[in-house]
């Protein structure tokens, strides 16, 4: 489970989004870099299963509508509505 974290006054998930959808800067800045680094060890370490836990404020329709292809999206609503 990668978790967005707030980092350097701004939350990684906000720097790194377009870049999980495709849409790769010419330059990248440094914190960015750090944060694409934190995301690829943790996403590139499970054998079955990654999940990016991004808070709904974070990602707009056009954003879900890139990524809807290459993951499957789950929208929690309500921790009373989780299964467990």
């Amino acid at each position: 489970l990668y978790v967005e974290t707030y980092f350097n006054r701004k939350h990684d998930s906000d720097r790194i989004l377009n870049i999980l959808i495709g849409n790769r800067p010419t330059t990248i800045p440094p914190e960015t870099q750090k944060n694409m680094k934190m995301a690829y060890v943790g996403m590139t370490r499970a054998t079955h299963l990654v999940c990016f836990a991004i808070h709904k404020s974070r990602i707009t329709q056009e954003q879900i509508d890139s990524l809807i292809d290459k993951w499957d999206i789950d929208h929690i609503t309500d921790r009373q509505e989780m299964p467990f």
